[in-house]
């Protein structure tokens, strides 16, 4: 039988066929950078400049595929920088990452601003979690100006271990007084979902189908959530498709 308007059929956290009423979720917590914000290619071209200009010995091993979702000082221990040189390049990235935002460089996600528009209409608590840190994710904030509309930002400065630990996600969860299951996640980045789902929290992915397989939904963009969200709306938008269905 197929799924209701409003739901999706997954696997489920605890391995069994499930439906999952979205609509039901009392509090929802978003990915910002890939998903709410189209910033993926300023910190691609942050991390390429620093890395020609101060470290060209990692070029070779820099794929930022791979680390997107990760805490920026992380991403350098992972190229095999010790911990100072890790948090030196760091700090030289998150600058120029928001030099960027500043020169006015930052926009959002196609669909992001109309998913935006309609976020205050809906019922359930809205909270933004990543693994970007505080100065990065607020120069962004202020500059698509959108922070009102979330009740709590969490960042890399809230949590000992950024994505995919589920630290950031287990740390609004703890601020919700919510149960896991209550929650929501919405995600564009492998490292993100293996992050919600060891945090035991459904997820939603976007912008990348290649994590289509890996979510309990899947969407093309944030605006085809309008109709998954809202109850007995029975639009769920275009391009919508929903996997791990059986």
């Amino acid at each position: 039988m197929a799924p209701a308007a409003g739901y999706s059929q997954s696997v489920g956290l605890g391995g069994l066929n499930v439906q999952i009423d979205w609509s039901a979720k009392q509090a929802v917590i978003f990915d910002f950078d890939g998903t709410i914000a189209d910033s993926l290619p300023l910190h691609e071209r942050a991390y390429l400049e620093v890395i020609r200009s101060d470290a060209p010995d990692l070029g070779c091993r820099f794929d930022y595929e791979r680390f997107i979702g990760m805490e920026t000082s992380a991403v350098f221990r992972s190229l095999g920088c010790d911990g100072v040189r890790a948090g030196e390049l760091a700090a030289k990235k998150r600058d120029r990452y928001g030099e960027l935002v500043d020169a006015g460089q930052l926009h959002f996600m196609p669909g992001a601003d109309a998913f935006l528009n309609a976020l205050p209409s809906m019922a359930f608590r809205k909270f933004i979690g990543t693994s970007g840190s505080p100065r990065s994710i607020s120069r962004a904030l202020k500059a698509l100006d959108i922070a009102p509309q979330f009740e709590q930002v969490l960042t890399s400065s809230d949590v000992a271990a950024g994505k995919p630990a589920p630290d950031i996600y287990l740390a609004v969860v703890a601020r919700t007084g919510l149960d896991p299951i209550s929650c929501a996640v919405v995600e564009d980045s492998a490292n993100g979902v293996a992050a919600a789902r060891a945090a035991g929290i459904h997820v939603i992915g976007v912008y990348n189908r290649q994590i289509a397989e890996l979510v309990d939904l899947y969407v093309e963009k944030l605006a085809d959530l309008i109709g998954v969200f809202a109850p007995g709306n029975p639009d769920t938008g275009d391009g919508r498709c929903a996997s791990r269905l059986s």
